[in-house]
């Protein structure tokens, strides 16, 4: 008997924190709260008194205390998986001898406030049973305190934060972005200062000659000379032909002047 105990602890632990990791990495939806006052005998429950919100099928939504809520009212946060929306959760009372006290219509991001009402009256055991309950019945109640530690583990049972992660390696450079606007005209700037003077060029060669002139002008025709002096006379035939001597040189000076005046 003691070994069937033992296997069903150690079933109900293994089931709880499989639920745990199965709502962990559910798709969250958002959260619903749940709340309301807790009831056992007819008499309000004390603070501390664990509430479970479970599923039909035993998965565990959250749990919470009474006086998490305010003065004698409880609250469960339950992280609200795509699956289970329009389910019925079931709420039970740690240490209530009813199976299911109340339920409610799971909705994300809902506020529902739910009072439960439960009882302790002791329940005769089986032949096969020991004064403690069942297997199934402690079981049961490993499985909310698990539950209930879960939802809010004591400050002993978190570990210290780890270390910082090394820093990724950087990453690959991104493309060149396009090339920015022309930027305005800068101010003109000032004169420089005068070159110095450059070396003498060499000699130009000599010209051709130049065309001849024109002409002159004809001289104009000289004064007469001085008259000669007077001959002694002579013979009449030797003055006849000095005469006419005398008279062809003037003939052909003057045709010469004519001719010179007339170029």
């Amino acid at each position: 008997m003691t070994k069937m105990r033992i296997m069903s602890v150690v079933t109900a632990l293994s089931l709880a924190i499989a639920l745990f990791t199965a709502v962990a990495s559910a798709a969250v939806t958002g959260v619903m709260v749940i709340s309301g006052g807790v009831t056992i005998d007819g008499a309000n429950a004390p603070a501390g008194t664990t509430v479970t919100a479970a599923l039909a099928d035993g998965t565990v939504l959250g749990a919470g205390k009474v006086g998490d809520g305010g003065a004698d009212v409880y609250r469960i946060d339950v992280q609200v998986d795509s699956t289970w929306e329009g389910l019925s959760a079931n709420l039970t009372v740690a240490d209530s001898t009813q199976a299911t006290q109340a339920s409610v219509v799971i909705k994300a991001t809902s506020h529902v406030v739910q009072d439960i009402t439960a009882a302790t009256e002791s329940v005769t055991p089986a032949a096969d049973e020991t004064p403690e309950g069942s297997a199934d019945a402690q079981a049961a109640t490993v499985a909310q305190v698990v539950a209930a530690i879960v939802a809010d583990p004591p400050a002993s049972l978190k570990g210290a934060a780890g270390a910082a992660g090394a820093a990724g390696a950087a990453g690959a450079a991104g493309a060149a972005g396009p090339a920015g606007p022309a930027g305005s005209a800068g101010p003109t700037g000032s004169a420089g200062s005068a070159g110095s003077a450059g070396l003498a060029g060499a000699a130009g060669a000599a010209g051709n000659d130049g065309a001849p002139g024109p002409a002159g002008p004809a001289a104009s025709q000289g004064a007469p000379g001085p008259p000669g002096a007077t001959g002694q006379d002579g013979g009449g035939g030797l003055t006849t032909i000095a005469l006419i001597l005398a008279a062809l040189g003037l003939a052909v000076g003057g045709y010469a002047t004519f001719k010179v005046m007339a170029k």
